[in-house]
């Protein structure tokens, strides 16, 4: 009997190592992942703060645009004027 419960805990004691690099490895990995993580959502806040800006220059772009659009159409209704006034 008690060679037998030698014996087990001999097999124990060798699967212990292997199962304590696993771990280590599991950890580090999830320690890699966490870091990823963070990397990612770091770059996530910069694009989203840019398209943010982007999007504001759109806007001013459209308000220009339809200003422009308006004077241009202003201008070809005076031209449209002084050509038929001749």
């Amino acid at each position: 009997m008690n060679i037998n419960t030698d014996l087990v805990f001999k097999i124990l004691s060798a699967g212990l190592l292997p199962a304590m690099i696993w771990v280590n490895s599991l950890s580090v990995d999830i320690a890699l992942l966490k870091r990823e993580l963070e990397t990612n959502e770091t770059r996530i806040h910069k694009v989203e703060s840019q398209q943010e800006k982007i999007l504001e220059l759109v806007k001013e772009n459209q308000i220009s645009l339809k200003s422009m659009a308006v004077t241009i159409n202003f201008m070809k209704d005076i031209l449209t004027d002084i050509k038929n006034a001749k």
